[in-house]
């Protein structure tokens, strides 16, 4: 028979369950192997998720491109409603404006 040291524990029952705790951690450190595996695994994926991200954006741009109008005509074309309620307002300003000066009194 060993003589085993139960210093710390109650019973060798205690002991036991203890070892056993720290046996099922050495297994879980031993399949930390695999989660460093499945982590290189999920950043190589990552890595061609952006990879295809920019993919696709340049091929978005590329057709935004072909089917949008350039700059110039967007910067022209972009506010004229505001020109034209502008010039209508002014213009029924002026209007009245003028008509009140020829009023006759």
């Amino acid at each position: 028979m060993t003589d085993t040291r139960l210093r710390g524990f109650k019973s060798r029952a205690e002991l036991e369950e203890h070892l056993g705790e720290i046996s099922d951690d050495a297994e879980a450190i031993g399949a930390a192997g695999h989660v460093q595996d499945d982590l290189k695994d999920l950043e190589r994926e990552a890595a061609w998720l952006r990879k295809e991200v920019s993919d696709l954006r340049a091929q978005l741009h590329v057709v935004r491109g072909v089917n949008q109008p350039n700059q110039e005509e967007q910067a022209s074309g972009r506010h004229s409603w505001r020109w034209a309620t502008a010039f209508a307002i002014a213009l029924t300003l002026y209007h009245f404006r003028m008509r009140a000066l020829h009023r006759p009194t």
